[in-house]
C-alpha cells in the first residue's frame, strides 16, 4: 500500500518474479534473500517491522533528511501509516493489560489469596 504499487509492480521493483508476491500475500515466508532485495529498494522500511510487523513501519530520520527527499504526499502517506501503527499498538496493550488482570483474577481465585 504505502508504495502504491500493484504486486507486480512491487514484485519488479525489487527484483523477483510475480508469482513469488502472490505466494507471500498468501501466507507463505519470505525468503531472507527477498527481504534482502525490499530492504534494498525500500530502504525507508524498518527491517524489523518487516520481518515481525511490530514496531514503527519506516526506519527514524532526522526531519531535515526526510525534507530533502521526501515529497508532501509521501510524507503524508508517512504520517497515516504512523497513526494506524499507534493505533494498532494502544489496541495490542489494552488487550495484553486485560488479559494481565484477567490472568491475576484466576490466579487469587486459584491460590485463595487475599485480594
Amino acid at each position: 500500500e504505502f508504495t502504491q504499487l500493484t504486486a507486480p509492480e512491487f514484485a519488479k521493483s525489487c527484483g523477483f518474479n510475480t508469482s513469488t508476491i502472490y505466494n507471500y500475500l498468501h501466507g507463505k515466508t519470505v525468503s531472507h534473500r527477498n527481504m534482502n532485495k525490499i530492504i534494498a529498494r525500500y530502504p525507508e522500511i524498518s527491517e524489523t517491522w518487516l520481518y515481525t510487523g511490530r514496531g514503527p513501519m519506516f526506519v527514524p530520520k532526522k526531519l531535515n533528511d526526510l525534507d530533502k527527499h521526501l515529497d508532501f504526499y509521501s510524507a503524508m502517506r508517512i504520517i497515516e501509516y504512523t497513526e494506524q501503527n499507534l493505533q494498532t499498538i494502544e489496541t495490542e496493550i489494552k488487550e495484553m493489560r486485560k488479559s494481565m488482570h484477567e490472568f491475576i483474577e484466576k490466579f487469587k481465585i486459584a491460590h485463595k489469596l487475599p485480594e
